[in-house]
Order: C-alpha cells, then structure tokens, then sequence
C-alpha cells in the first residue's frame, strides 16, 4: 500500500469517526473531549474506529468527572447563603478559592475559609476606598494649580459657555470657553477664561434684576450633560453647561433672596413705615434733642 493509501485511509478512519460522534449528538467542541479519553487508552482519533462499547466507556468516564467536578458547588453555595453570601458573591468567593489553588466544585467551604474571605473583602474595600480618596484629592490638586493658572480662586462653581467672538482671522465665531462663576447678592459674575489658551476674556456680569428665569435642564437620553438657562430682559439667553443641580439651586435661591428684599423694599407698607420714622426724628429735631446734621443723615437712609 502506498503512502496516498495509506493517508486515504487515515482519513476515512476520521471522518467515520466524526460521522459517529455527530450522530451521538457530540459537537465539534466535545471531540476534543474524546480524543484526549482516546489518548488516554493509547488510541487515536484518524486511525482508530469508535466502537459503540468505546463510545459507551466515554460517557461512564465523562459522567464520573462531571460528578467529581460538581460534587460540593450546591452544598457550597447553600453555605454561602447562609453567610449572607448570594449567587453574585459566589464568582467571587471562586477566585478567592481559585487563588487558594481550591475549587468551588471540588472542596467543601469551611467556616475559616469564610471567615479569611469576609476580612480579604474587607481589606479590598479599604483599599478601594483609599485609592477613590487619593483620586479625589488628585483632582482637588489638579484643579487648585489650574485655578492658579488661570488667575482664578474663590469662586463657587464651573461651567462652560458658547460666546459669540470676533477673531482677526475668522471673523464672527461660537466659541466655547471656561467659565468661572461667583454668586454674589446682587449679580452673577463670570470670570472667562479660553480653554485652549487659557488666556482671560473678562468678565460677564448679570445684575439678578435683569433676570426673568433661571431654568435647569438635567441630562438625559438626547443630552449628555446638564445645563443652566438664564432669561434675561429682552428674552436673551445664556446657557451655561455642564452644571450640577447643586450650582443651580446655589444661583436660583439667591436670585429668589434679592427679588423677595426687592418686593418688600418696593411694598407701600415699607413707605408709610420710612414717613412715620421722619414724622419721629423730625420731632427730635424740632425739641433740640438731634442735631440738623443728624436728621439730615437719617433722612437720606430712610428716603
């Protein structure tokens, strides 16, 4: 026989052996599982033939290893719930094991093993928690040497704001820049600063009275960050972005605060109490207890 046939029937031998397992409803993936028990009776897949009592042994063997595998999972997992441990924790607690060179099917859990688990969890939320402070303050850090780049410090929250500018080259343009915010009594102040540059573009300045609404827009599914809205007179708006719901509440209750002094210094109660406290010093005046100078001054205040 020559080397063709010999190959020839090498590969006759595989592929009755394939049609034999695809028959049994084996797939391509467990053939490897049969060619290592093969293997392991010195046999080989393209040159020995699968015979139903060799198919038969497989299956045994298999159903053995399956068995030995999983002999303490679901008394392991009921020893875990029993600890407050549920289904999710168990991927956890099988690399713990894993790490252990131990098996979740294989080795019962003991209540040392627990007990290590719960102090190693423990131990990594320590850690996790650390490394988010050391996050936090690097950000702090971060933002500290860009207030003091930028010339800008004390302010009470950021934003970014579209500004229409003129450039020597490009003319009329939307520009985005930082903004950094101060919510003083009277006004909002927005100190601007370039973002590419850094460089200072001045101040924006909007007096509490110029403005007719403050709306805040959360982000949702067709926006990706949240933003501010300023009315001001004449229906103008600024939006700034990339505010928190915190900063909104921040520059609407002041807003609120100088309109409510607003109302009550406007109120004609607050005019007829200013009349009968001249009404009073006048009479002070008239009995030489005050001097003119002295009614002079509280009439200015009061008027």
């Amino acid at each position: 026989m020559g080397l063709i046939d010999k190959l020839s029937g090498k590969n006759n031998v595989y592929n009755d052996n394939v049609a034999f397992l695809k028959n049994k409803g084996i797939t391509f993936k467990d053939q490897g599982y049969v060619i290592k028990f093969m293997k392991s009776k010195n046999m080989s897949f393209r040159k020995d033939i699968i015979t139903s009592e060799l198919f038969e042994e497989y299956l045994k063997q298999k159903e053995i290893i399956e068995n030995e595998q999983n002999l303490y999972y679901t008394d392991n997992l009921k020893i875990l719930k029993e600890h407050g441990l549920g289904f999710l924790d168990s991927g956890d607690f099988s690399q713990f094991m894993e790490n252990k060179n131990l098996s979740i099917q294989k080795n019962l859990i003991t209540e040392e093993l627990i007990v290590e688990y719960l102090k190693q969890k423990e131990t990594d939320k320590k850690i996790e928690e650390q490394e988010k402070l050391k996050k936090q303050q690097q950000k702090e850090i971060k933002q500290q040497q860009k207030e003091i780049r930028l010339n800008v410090e004390g302010y009470d929250f950021s934003c970014v704001l579209n500004e229409r500018r003129r450039g020597i080259l490009t003319g009329d343009n939307i520009e985005r820049v930082d903004g950094f915010c101060f919510v003083e009594k009277d006004k909002l102040i927005i100190k601007k600063r370039g973002q590419f540059l850094k460089t200072d573009l001045g101040d924006k300045i909007i007096p509490y009275a110029n403005i007719s609404a403050i709306d805040f827009n959360n982000a949702g599914l067709l926006q990706m960050n949240s933003n501010l809205c300023i009315t001001t007179t004449g229906f103008n708006k600024i939006i700034l972005e990339l505010i928190s719901e915190h900063c909104y509440n921040l520059l609407n209750n002041a807003w609120l605060n100088f309109n409510s002094k607003r109302n009550e210094n406007n109120s004609p109660y607050q005019n007829i109490n200013a009349a009968e406290e001249l009404l009073k010093w006048h009479d002070l005046l008239e009995k030489g207890i005050i001097t003119p100078e002295e009614f002079e001054k509280k009439k200015r205040e009061l008027i």
